[in-house]
């Protein structure tokens, strides 16, 4: 740079002597004239050339300090940013990003032995099949029992009960981050997250319920709709419009699949409104029950539920039909 200012000053030294040389009698020639003024705007060239360069390199070195300003400031704000979004509960800290946890081979294997009987009862034993009645009502009541998970979870004192802790931290925690928790974790992770839940609901069922076909359809549909169903519905109730495919827009539309725009109340504080995750059309009833429903009753009603709704719908149904 130093070599590039002193090469303009030795050059604006020269102009004057070149214009000395310019001759101005009668006598002059035209051929002259010409030479000198060619060498006159090379060193004017040269002199903006100079002045262009020390410019950029200014320029430059301005861009270089203002970067490396933002790059030690820029992870700052950030963490400061995040860590001001996971911040939900006034008594909590702040929920962190979820992690990315792998899924295991035992989840898969539940996923495959369930879709897998499900398949062979179309195919081999279709006198096995839920009539229309039995399926509609479980899908109801599955939407029914999303929210009533959601919203026993949803409280924070869920944090402080040992073995529902971790549970209810997964469900609070998609309060602050609520696109990474669905979208940034994909489906199938969603779907795995049910896995133990339903182990639970399988233990209940062979320890409390009758044994019986009619017992057996309750729970495949209330597995269905209440685990795999509520994790389709949530899932793309968290996908903007044009990246939804056609199948779940239409579902939405009928709000046969939770809408987005629906379960977009349910992520206002205090978060106590539209809980259910598989279709929404439940909520209406469930939102004075459980808007402002204390810790305890919900945690009672949904264990009550949990151990002994297949007994109590299969006599119900029984009962009706």
């Amino acid at each position: 740079m130093q070599a590039a200012e002193s090469g303009v000053l030795a050059t604006s030294r020269q102009l004057p002597a070149l214009h000395s040389r310019v001759p101005v009698g009668k006598g002059s020639k035209l051929p002259q004239l010409s030479a000198v003024g060619a060498e006159s705007r090379k060193a004017w060239y040269v002199l903006a050339a100079g002045l262009c360069a020390k410019g950029c390199g200014s320029q430059w070195r301005r861009r270089t300090t203002l970067r490396a300003v933002l790059q030690q400031e820029a992870p700052l704000q950030t963490r400061e940013r995040r860590s001001e979004r996971g911040k939900v509960l006034p008594n909590h800290d702040a929920f962190p990003p979820p992690p990315k946890v792998p899924t295991t081979w035992w989840q898969l294997l539940h996923h495959l032995l369930f879709f897998g009987l499900g398949l062979w009862t179309v195919l081999f034993e279709p006198s096995w099949v839920p009539d229309w009645k039995l399926t509609f009502f479980m899908y109801l009541y599955g939407d029914f029992m999303s929210a009533l998970l959601h919203r026993t979870f949803d409280h924070e004192e869920c944090l402080k009960v040992p073995a529902l802790d971790f549970v209810a931290y997964g469900f609070q925690m998609h309060h602050a981050w609520p696109m990474e928790s669905t979208r940034g974790v994909g489906l199938y992770r969603l779907f795995c997250d049910t896995v133990r839940i339903q182990w639970i609901l399988l233990v209940c069922f062979a320890a409390l319920s009758n044994h019986t076909l009619l017992a057996a359809q309750i729970l495949y549909l209330k597995l269905l709709f209440g685990a795999y169903g509520s994790a389709v519905g949530h899932f793309y109730a968290h996908f903007p419009e044009g990246t939804r495919p056609f199948a779940v827009r239409v579902l939405q539309r009928l709000h046969l699949l939770l809408p987005p725009q629906h379960h977009a109340v349910h992520h206002r504080e205090p978060y106590n409104e539209n809980l259910t995750s598989v279709s929404g059309l439940t909520d209406f009833i469930v939102n004075p029950l459980l808007k402002d429903c204390p810790f305890l009753p919900a945690l009672l009603t949904l264990l009550g539920l949990s151990m002994f709704d297949i007994r109590l719908i299969e006599g119900l149904y029984t009962g009706l039909f």
